[in-house]
C-alpha cells in the first residue's frame, strides 16, 4: 500500500514539474506544435505570444502580469503561450529563433508568404522589446489591431452594396472606433459587413428609429432591419447575437484593407524602451525637456533581464521626474566615445540636452546606488553632473 502511494505521489510530482505555467482555467491560451498553424497563422486575429520554459524564474515572475493582460484583452486580442521545454514544441520554438526565456512576439492579423512551405499560411512576427508591464503589453498589442470597420463617407457605399452579406451598423456618439468593435469586425470578416456612424446621418437615424447611443443593429443587403441588440456591451454576448445573422461560409475579400491605424495610446505606466536609432534618441530624449536616464547594457550578459527589470522599477519610482531608456553598448560605440564612458557594462548615465549636462554613475548598477545618484542629480551636485560641449548622437 505504501509503495502504491509512493508511486502515485511520484506521478503527481512528475506531472506538476512538466506542466506549463498556465492551466485550463487561465485566459492565456496554451499553444503547441499541433495547433499553432491553425489557431495562430491561419486566423485573422492578432496574437500576443509568450515563448517560455516553466523552470525559468523570469517567466514565473511575468506570469501574473501576463495573466492580467490576457484577461483584459479577452475577446479582443488573443494572448497565448508556448512551453518551449516540451520536446514536441522545440522545433516550433527553434523556427522562431527562441534563445532565451521569456521571449514575447506579436503575430499580426495580416498574413504573408510562408518562407518554409509555399501556399501555407504565415505571419511575420514582431518582437516585443518594451517594458514588461500589463499596460505596456496591452497597448502594444492593441496598436496592431486592424480596423475593418467602415466609417465616414464610405458608409453609404457599403450599405448600398447589394452583396449577400448582412450589415452591422453601430450608431455611436463618438467618432473613434472602439477596440471591441474592431475585434468583432475581425471575428466576422467575410461573413458580415461592419459600419459605424453617428447622429449626423439623420436619414439613417430616422430610418431605423434610433433614439439612443450607442445602438447596434443588423440590416440585410436591401437595408431591411433584421435585429437590434439590447444587451451589455460585452464581446461574447454581442458575438452570440451576431452569429444568427452571419453567413455560414466566409466570402473572400481580397481587396479589403484595414483603415490607417490610430496613434498608439499613451501607456498608463512609464516605459523604459531600447534606443535603437537616432530617431529614437531624438524622440525619447533629445527633443524632450528634462533629464533622461540611459542604461548602457551588454545584451549578452546573463544578468541582462535583471538590469532591465531594475530600469523599469526606476521608471515607475521616478515617473515624471526622469525618463528612462537603454542602449546596446555593442551597437553604439560612437555614442559611448562622445560621452567618454568607461568600458565595462552595465553603466548608467544621465543626459539633459537643453542644459547640455551629463553625468555618469560611479558605482554598481543597483536600484539603491542609482537612486542615490539621481538624488544628487536632482540637487545639481557638481560631483554628479558636468557640462558638455555637444549633444551626443548615435550616428
Amino acid at each position: 500500500m505504501k509503495l502504491v502511494v509512493f508511486f502515485s505521489c511520484l506521478i503527481v510530482l512528475f506531472n506538476v514539474i512538466n506542466c506549463g505555467l498556465y492551466n485550463s482555467r487561465s485566459d492565456v491560451i496554451n499553444i503547441d506544435q499541433n495547433n499553432f498553424g491553425k489557431m495562430v497563422l491561419a486566423s485573422d486575429h492578432v496574437w500576443l505570444m509568450e515563448f517560455y520554459a516553466p523552470w525559468c524564474g523570469h517567466c514565473k515572475n511575468l506570469a501574473p502580469t501576463y495573466e492580467q493582460v490576457a484577461t483584459n484583452l479577452k475577446g479582443i486580442v488573443k494572448v497565448g503561450a508556448i512551453n518551449c521545454d516540451e520536446e514536441s514544441n522545440k522545433q516550433l520554438c527553434g523556427m522562431f529563433g527562441i534563445q532565451g526565456f521569456p521571449t514575447l512576439k506579436l503575430f499580426p492579423s495580416e498574413r504573408t508568404e510562408n518562407p518554409y512551405q509555399k501556399g501555407a499560411p504565415w505571419k511575420k512576427p514582431i518582437d516585443y522589446q518594451q517594458a514588461r508591464s500589463a499596460p505596456a503589453l496591452a497597448n502594444f498589442a492593441l496598436s496592431h489591431l486592424p480596423n475593418y470597420v467602415i466609417t465616414g463617407s464610405n458608409v453609404d457605399t457599403t450599405l448600398n452594396n447589394e452583396n449577400d452579406l448582412n450589415k452591422v451598423i453601430l450608431f455611436s456618439s463618438k467618432d473613434k472606433v472602439t477596440n471591441l468593435y474592431k475585434s468583432l469586425a475581425i471575428d466576422f470578416r467575410g461573413r458580415l459587413d461592419f459600419v459605424q456612424t453617428n447622429d449626423k446621418k439623420t436619414e439613417l437615424v430616422e430610418k431605423y428609429s434610433i433614439d439612443s447611443y450607442p445602438t447596434l443593429c443588423v440590416v440585410d443587403s436591401q437595408g431591411e432591419l433584421l435585429g437590434v441588440y439590447d444587451g451589455k456591451l460585452k464581446h461574447d454576448l454581442i458575438e452570440t447575437f451576431l452569429n444568427q445573422y452571419s453567413a455560414s461560409v466566409r466570402q473572400d475579400i481580397p481587396n479589403q484593407k484595414p483603415a490607417e491605424p490610430e496613434p498608439t495610446p499613451e501607456p498608463e505606466e512609464p516605459e523604459s524602451p531600447e534606443i535603437e536609432s537616432q530617431e529614437d534618441l531624438d524622440r525619447l530624449c533629445i527633443n524632450k525637456s528634462g533629464t533622461c536616464g540611459i542604461a548602457v547594457l551588454d545584451t549578452t550578459s546573463p544578468e541582462h533581464e535583471t538590469y532591465l527589470e531594475t530600469l523599469q522599477t526606476l521608471a515607475v519610482d521616478y515617473f515624471k521626474q526622469f525618463r528612462f531608456m537603454w542602449i546596446d553598448a555593442a551597437k553604439h560605440p560612437n555614442f559611448l566615445q562622445q560621452l567618454e564612458i568607461d568600458s565595462g557594462f552595465p553603466q548608467f548615465i544621465v543626459l539633459n540636452p537643453s542644459k547640455k549636462v551629463a553625468g555618469q554613475l560611479l558605482g554598481s548598477f543597483t536600484n539603491k546606488k542609482i537612486s542615490e545618484f539621481l538624488g544628487k542629480v536632482k540637487k545639481g551636485s557638481r560631483r554628479a553632473v558636468y557640462y558638455i560641449d555637444d549633444i551626443p548622437t548615435l550616428d
